[in-house]
This record gives C-alpha cells, structure tokens and sequence, in this order.
C-alpha cells in the first residue's frame, strides 16, 4: 500500500509540470491570437479613415497627423505609415502584448509590406515568422 502511495505520488509530481508547462503554450497562442485580431481590426479602422480622408481630400493623408482624430489606434499598439500617395498606401502595426508580432496591410498597385498578402487584407506574422491565422 505504501509502495502504490509512493508511485502515485511521483506520478503526480511528473505531470504537475508537464500539465502547467502545457498550459503556459496554450495562453501564448490566445494571446497572440487576440493581440493579431487587434492588429487587424486597428488595420481595418485605419483605411476606413484613410478612404474617408481620400474623399475629402483626393488623396491619401501622408501621416497619421494629417488625419487628426479621425483616427487613434488600440492602447498598446503602434501603426507606421509605410507609404501613402494618391492611388494607394501600406502600412504595418506592432502591438506591445506580444513582442515580434506584426501585422501589415495595403491599398492599391503597391508592394504587400510583409512580402505576401492580398489588396485590402491584414496579413501577421508571428514572434516565429510563421502566418498567424485569421481564427480571431
């Protein structure tokens, strides 16, 4: 009886880490997943405010400034304006919750900033480099 105590004991002292390490993977792929949906949503909001400024203006604003309150980014996130002209722009958007993480986004006959993407679409990346997919 004291031997099967004994084993059922180092058993649980086994998994304990194997059940918490396991757990610790699972909040980093919520979390990167739910700092990507954020990206992309502030990656969305921006050209419906860029599309809003063209039409007032006939051209794309060239700075985040020059859009004035029409728009403010997520707390935590940091959206750069690659390039902006009269037929279209690019930008990328990093988010402090999860450092490597980067979504970018384009309008118009311009390079994707990640290298791959389609017109109108946020792409992401991951700390890893790989596509963080679009479950969010």
């Amino acid at each position: 009886m004291e031997r099967a105590r004994s084993l059922a004991l180092i058993g649980l002292v086994l998994t304990c880490p194997l059940t918490s390490s396991a757990q610790g993977a699972i909040p980093d792929s919520i979390a990167t997943r739910a700092a990507a949906a954020t990206l992309r949503s502030d990656l969305r909001n921006f050209v419906t405010a860029q599309e809003s400024y063209f039409a007032d203006h006939g051209t794309y604003a060239r700075s985040l400034r020059q859009m004035g309150a029409s728009y403010r980014v997520s707390k935590g996130v940091t959206l750069v304006l690659l390039t902006s002209s009269d037929s279209g722009h690019t930008e990328v958007a990093i988010i402090d919750a999860v450092p490597g993480l980067v979504c970018g986004m384009f309008v118009g006959q311009l390079p994707p900033p990640l290298g791959t993407g389609t017109e109108g679409k946020p792409e992401c990346r991951g700390p890893d480099g790989r596509s963080v997919g679009q479950g969010t």
